[in-house]
């Protein structure tokens, strides 16, 4: 199954006609979840994959719903979490990076306190590298949160800048990695 994100996208098209001669395509585009999983149960699948961190939480629910191996729903839940992985690397003494929650711009002054300046600003949910933003100072930090749209929860993560060693990273090392506790 395939989830087509922007069907009428022509620079999708030619690897839609590449999936079609492997794998049966379903369109997904405005379905909940529950819909989701019952058109894949119909499928019959014996797996199920994704490339796409986006897709995790939706994952984990069609392979429970089908019966198939996958993370479990909370474990796709942590895996797009920005603040449990680390919360769990620190907590076994893996490695400290400091974080901490924000969910009201008057927590601003108190959250660089902690940290310290500069720091990254993430919203708590989501995947890959979605609205990061420098922070240089609190009030940075609060005008941004009043400008950004809420998550759910309206929670945020401020976090300490980690910088890389610029000696290391060439044409296929990065100077930083992310990595998340299963």
């Amino acid at each position: 199954m395939v989830s087509r994100c922007e069907p009428r996208n022509p620079a999708y098209q030619a690897e839609w006609e590449q999936f079609g001669g492997h794998a049966e395509i379903a369109d997904i585009t405005g379905l909940g979840e529950a819909e989701i999983c019952r058109l894949a149960e119909n499928l019959g699948p014996a797996g199920v994959i994704t490339f796409s961190e986006y897709r995790l939480r939706l994952t984990a629910a069609i392979a429970e719903h089908c019966g198939l191996r996958f993370h479990s729903r909370a474990t796709a839940a942590a895996l797009t979490d920005k603040y449990r992985p680390r919360q769990a690397l620190s907590d076994a003494a893996v490695q400290h990076t400091g974080c901490v929650l924000v969910r009201d711009p008057d927590q601003a002054a108190t959250a660089l306190a902690e940290l310290g300046t500069p720091a990254i600003l993430k919203p708590r949910p989501g995947a890959g590298r979605v609205a990061p933003c420098l922070l240089p100072s609190a009030a940075q930090l609060r005008s941004r949160l009043l400008d950004l749209p809420a998550p759910g929860d309206r929670a945020f993560v401020p976090a300490a800048l980690l910088r890389g060693d610029p000696p290391l990273p060439g044409p296929v090392c990065a100077p930083l990695v992310s990595v998340a506790p299963l």
